[in-house]
């Protein structure tokens, strides 16, 4: 699904003025894998980390990252520059947006663009796994049978809760970016596939980098263990936006890793 025809890759030998190339990526169960090699090829000039919890130390001392000599993390989220941080904050989700209280669902940077501020957000929303996976083993029987007052009725509700959670967490997202000053970029982590409600409603004033690439850009499961996907990824939950002030003119997603995660990487210019 999605598959893209002709377009540009986020690499390129050279980059016109205006443009950069931002890689997101989380590491979380990356396992005894490593990033290296797609960062050696598409040569970005920002990461976006997410599960990267301490990532300005770690990549401090290895060779293969100083060319990002910029480097800031707050909570689980990093982000590693060739432009100057300004600033890095957590962004939290309002009070009666989660039911567990305000979560912090992303980062917000601001750096130093070649004279300009550019506000650089880097997202990790929670997943919907352990609900889908209840559906998998028939909960999905609690939507069609969930007559209330009884416990069906009561399951239905509690799967209901999660995904009104979840578009409240998108309209929070873009509200958000809509009321963000500066020219902005986003990336991460959705835990949302490229279709549906959930992706149009974060999506809608932003560009996708991958319609500006090629292939399906699949990033998740990178350990598949589905024949019917020739044990390759088959879903594309892991995103690089172009922002106000932006538009996407390129994308590369990693072919082969066995990380939980593969990155992917948008080439964007400022208009």
């Amino acid at each position: 699904m999605g598959y893209q025809f002709g377009g540009a890759p986020a690499q390129s030998a050279a980059r016109a003025p205006g443009e950069l190339v931002l890689m997101t990526y989380n590491r979380g169960q990356e396992g005894d894998t490593k990033l290296d090699e797609f960062k050696k090829a598409v040569a970005p000039d920002l990461i976006a980390l997410q599960d990267g919890w301490g990532g300005k130390y770690y990549y401090r001392n290895k060779a293969a990252y100083h060319d990002l000599p910029n480097r800031e993390s707050t909570g689980e989220f990093t982000l590693l520059s060739k432009f100057p941080i300004k600033e890095g904050k957590l962004v939290y989700t309002p009070k009666g947006v989660t039911a567990a209280g305000p979560r912090a669902i992303a980062a917000r940077f601001v750096i130093d663009f070649n004279g300009a501020e550019v506000a650089v957000y880097n997202f990790h929303l929670p997943t919907p796994r352990r609900t889908l996976n209840g559906y998998r083993r028939g909960r999905f029987l609690y939507g069609i049978i969930g007559i209330p007052g009884t416990e069906w009725g009561r399951r239905r509700e509690m799967s209901q809760n999660v995904w009104d959670e979840r578009i409240a967490i998108g309209e929070f997202i873009r509200q958000t970016l809509r009321d963000e000053p500066l020219p902005f970029l986003a990336a991460g982590d959705f835990n949302t596939p490229d279709r549906g409600y959930l992706y149009r409603l974060i999506s809608g004033d932003l560009g996708d980098a991958h319609r500006a690439g090629s292939g399906c850009g699949f990033t998740f499961p990178g350990d598949s263990l589905n024949p019917l996907a020739g044990f390759e990824p088959w879903l594309r939950i892991d995103y690089v936006f172009a922002g106000k002030g932006w538009e996407a003119v390129g994308s590369t997603t990693e072919e082969a890793r066995g990380s939980q995660h593969r990155a992917t990487a948008g080439r964007l210019r400022m208009k």
